[in-house]
């Protein structure tokens, strides 16, 4: 019986993998060194320490320096190991979302959509750029400091409780705006596990998770990590964007998941080619789902009251989501530098979404058209979602073409070695990623590794 249910977890945790390495494998394949990429690849020691002290980003100096700097000295390919990291730590974050899911007390085959879902989503695109990365690490550590969290408050053991504060502590100072969801979601967690306990003392026996923790770097970051030189006022909470912020939020899901079923049939169905990606996924989704018969008929479908209550904590994690970076003035799009702030949103749609699907399906009384319904739902909502994400690292590898082409090109034009101002004109900008990534430094970073002079 013991085997049996460890072959079964391992084959939900497969599933799981399936869909995120299919998803995602491209990213590989993306070689280019766009955007501010520019200004980490070949930078040296001093330079990149200026950078991450000026901007006091990913806690300042000497943290965030030295995981790039580690990285582009220890590897003969530096952008493919960036890359690399990325799409295996990615792939870590799900099977501990998977794991953290079930401790919340979702059903094992509800885990495995939800989780699909949120490995699946087009958000956070910029997880590609190679100056990311100290933000996906970040992301990491608020799931594995979770993980630890819930596992302590499962057995008691001191040694998790200590590694959760760890990792809590180390994703606030890479990934700044886990400080609102991270103490959220263990309170969440607590109360989900102490049903008709005082709510009160809960809060008090974890006040080191939940307040004391995170009020102590907020300490460090705003004493130690502030904003100098050109970047005096990055990201730095003033009174004035204290009152834009709820509007900056509004817009931002607006922006971010009302719009997504737009952007995602804008790029299926941009080309031919696109939308045969779709269908691929389409058939491939329906042929593994069919394999995996029970995840729709063991699902934990909810009730009214369960599907409208978790509509609505998905809702709050997805305000906690944007909030942080509203509060630094963004505004939170699909735009590939700026999806870098969508970054922590897939956590709160992947739950909404499954407990909207949930809703929808109590509204089918019978029961051969409900399972129909539930199927497509399934089918279409991972299909689409996929293939949007695919869709983008096919453009992001054209935008690499498009850079080497960009850089040949230049080689031959002797005014612009020599110094001098050249006009370009390109018909590449119907290429998102290249459109959206190729800024003034980038240019500048292309030129230097042409000529090895900033003339």
């Amino acid at each position: 019986m013991t085997q049996f249910i460890l072959t079964m977890k391992a084959k939900n945790t497969f599933y799981v993998l399936l869909f995120y390495v299919l998803t995602h494998f491209l990213l590989l394949f993306y070689f280019g060194v766009l955007w501010d990429d520019q200004t980490i690849i070949g930078q040296s020691l001093a330079q990149l320490t200026k950078a991450f002290r000026d901007s006091g980003s990913n806690g300042g100096h000497p943290v965030a320096t030295y995981i790039h700097w580690s990285i582009i000295n220890n590897f003969a390919n530096p952008v493919l190991a960036y890359r690399l990291f990325t799409f295996l730590i990615f792939g870590v974050i799900s099977i501990i979302f998977f794991k953290i899911l079930q401790y919340y007390n979702f059903h094992v085959e509800t885990a495995v959509f939800i989780t699909i879902i949120f490995g699946s989503l087009p958000f956070n695109f910029a997880r590609s750029y190679v100056i990311i990365f100290p933000y996906t690490l970040g992301l990491l550590f608020m799931f594995c400091g979770l993980l630890f969290f819930c596992i302590h408050k499962n057995k008691g053991t001191l040694t998790y409780r200590i590694l959760s504060v760890i990792f809590c502590f180390s994703s606030y100072y890479l990934l700044n705006s886990t400080l609102f969801i991270l103490p959220f979601l263990m309170l969440l967690y607590l109360l989900v596990i102490n049903t008709g306990k005082n709510k009160l003392k809960l809060i008090l026996n974890n006040a080191d998770n939940l307040v004391i923790v995170p009020l102590i770097y907020y300490l460090v970051k705003i004493t130690l990590f502030k904003p100098v030189g050109n970047y005096v006022g990055y990201n730095v909470i003033t009174t004035d964007r204290l009152i834009t912020a709820p509007l900056l939020m509004l817009t931002s899901l607006k922006d971010s998941i009302l719009y997504l079923p737009l952007y995602c049939f804008k790029l299926i169905f941009n080309s031919y080619q696109s939308f045969m990606i779709f269908v691929f996924f389409i058939f491939l989704s329906a042929g593994i789902i069919k394999l995996k018969s029970g995840l729709i008929t063991q699902m934990n479908w909810l009730s009214k009251k369960q599907s409208l209550m978790l509509c609505f904590i998905g809702l709050i994690l997805l305000i906690i989501g944007c909030y942080p970076y509203n509060l630094a003035g963004h505004i939170i799009f699909f735009e590939a530098p700026i999806s870098r702030d969508q970054i922590l949103l897939p956590i709160g749609f992947s739950i909404l979404f499954y407990a909207a699907v949930s809703f929808t399906s109590l509204f089918i009384n019978n029961s051969q058209l409900k399972s129909r319904f539930l199927f497509s739902a399934i089918i279409l909502s991972i299909s689409l979602f996929s293939a949007t994400t695919f869709i983008q690292y096919v453009d992001a590898i054209k935008a690499s073409f498009i850079e080497a082409s960009l850089a040949k090109d230049l080689k031959k034009i002797k005014a612009l070695e020599n110094g001098n101002q050249v006009c370009l004109y390109s018909d590449d900008f119907n290429v998102p990623t290249w459109k959206q990534s190729i800024w003034f430094y980038s240019l500048c970073g292309i030129s230097k590794n042409i000529f090895h002079h900033q003339n």
